[in-house]
């Protein structure tokens, strides 16, 4: 995996931490077949994987989190908004 450097003027010297969305982080699906869905986003249950929050939060503690998804630009920011740490 290749990291990329901040290029911020501010002394910012973190790195990047790119990640899919889907099936890697998340688990989406138009039905509800799992009792743990952790949310809905649209017409989606959305499963997290298991420890996702632990695992987010080290990340964001030495990294620049940023994430894709082959789906629309307004489902990822929904998807992001609920799994970020605060």
């Amino acid at each position: 995996m290749r990291l990329l450097r901040c290029a911020r003027k501010d002394g910012c010297s973190r790195n990047f931490f790119f990640s899919d969305l889907d099936e890697t982080l998340i688990h989406t699906s138009t039905t509800e077949i799992r009792a743990r869905a952790a949310f809905k986003v649209f017409h989606y249950f959305v499963c997290q994987q298991l420890g996702l929050a632990s695992f987010l939060t080290a990340c964001a503690q030495c990294f620049r989190l940023a994430s894709w998804s082959s789906d629309s630009n307004d489902y990822a920011r929904a998807v992001i908004r609920q799994i970020l740490p605060p």
